[in-house]
């Protein structure tokens, strides 16, 4: 939020690399996956990840058509798994029909208010006052 904030405000926000990284992170936050790092999985990964899952879904046993990411967004090995189209969490980038779920309204709507409020609505949301270190030494 922080740096997106920022990137708003210094109109660096028009440029197309952050534009790219700004999108991905968002379909990952709305729920849909990192369709960008899941096209950057070496093949010897997905190799590897058909070999286990024996081509198949590692969720309901039928045919695999994607290898994904869950959890870190770590191509590795581990943290990739075999799936069907029922079972894969990466919708395609802007698919209507995940875009236009209430859920992912909500969300839309909650960003848009953090985004353009004039004093942040979070203390994380704040990149002068915010203390990370802090936070999670507190959380320990």
């Amino acid at each position: 939020m922080r740096q997106f904030r920022a990137a708003l405000a210094s109109g660096t926000i028009l440029e197309a690399e952050k534009q790219t990284v700004f999108g991905e992170r968002l379909w990952w936050l709305l729920g849909g996956g990192l369709p960008m790092r899941d096209s950057r999985i070496p093949e010897s990964a997905k190799r590897q990840v058909i070999k286990r899952s024996q081509g198949k879904c590692e969720f309901c046993a039928s045919e695999r058509t994607a290898i994904e990411n869950f959890g870190s967004g770590c191509n590795r090995p581990l943290h990739l798994r075999a799936v069907c189209a029922a079972f894969s969490r990466t919708k395609p980038f802007g698919a209507p029909e995940f875009v236009q779920s209430s859920a992912v309204q909500e969300i839309l709507v909650n960003l848009r208010q953090r985004i353009y409020a004039k004093v942040p609505l979070r203390p994380c949301d704040d990149p002068v006052n915010w203390d990370w270190r802090a936070y999670v030494a507190s959380r320990k």
